[in-house]
């Protein structure tokens, strides 16, 4: 009976860690995926500077600034494929 008792307290505190540990995974899913949509905003707007960089660039010359917009929009496909990965 006490052995019993004692199975059955272990299979309830395994079930309230499981519950915990899944509430926390969704909490964390849910940041997750509001940064990710934050990313993704500062994307597009990066995507729509660089593509002004280039209807000036025939105009202004403006190399650096196309170049270090791509290295942000790298920077920032990096973090969205990570978080990709994370959310899959």
């Amino acid at each position: 009976m006490m052995q019993r008792n004692a199975l059955e307290a272990d299979v309830e505190a395994v079930l309230t860690r499981y519950d915990t540990v899944a509430r926390e995974v969704m909490i964390q899913l849910a940041r997750w995926a509001s940064e990710r949509a934050e990313w993704q905003a500062e994307r597009e707007e990066l995507q729509e500077a660089l593509e002004r960089a280039h209807e000036r660039d025939a105009r202004l010359q403006v190399a650096s600034l196309q170049e270090a917009l791509r290295r942000a929009i790298s920077r920032v496909d990096g973090i969205l494929a990570a978080a990709e990965e994370v959310e899959s």
